[in-house]
């Protein structure tokens, strides 16, 4: 799936190109920050190293926040661990315009992150 956003992204005039990592409702904030984090760190690289120049990406991460699925607190929910790309792009009219490049999904966590000192 990451090949089909990398492609997507270069086939246009993709002038931006934003990744976020999200996790699920289970887990302290600060975990599922760093492990939204580390997600979208993740992609943004896989999508460098197949064409994606670093300079046109923003790289964010909202934790348990903006569940794509709806549960709550405590709840272990697949669909919800996930990081997204969208890719803003001009039209023939000269618009930007926010295009959608694909929803990754995971069914797995990622391993817990390393704490860096």
């Amino acid at each position: 799936m990451v090949d089909d956003a990398a492609a997507y992204a270069k086939s246009g005039n993709a002038t931006r190109v934003t990744v976020v990592g999200y996790t699920d409702a289970s887990g302290s904030l600060g975990y599922n920050e760093a492990l939204s984090e580390q997600r979208a760190r993740v992609m943004a690289q896989a999508l460098t190293r197949l064409g994606i120049a670093p300079s046109i990406m923003n790289v964010e991460w909202k934790g348990k926040h903006d569940l794509a699925v709806p549960t709550a607190d405590g709840v272990k929910e697949p669909r919800n661990r996930r990081s997204r790309s969208t890719s803003d792009r001009a039209t023939d009219r000269g618009r930007r315009l926010n295009a959608p490049i694909r929803v990754l999904m995971g069914v797995e966590p990622l391993p817990r992150p390393v704490d860096r000192f």
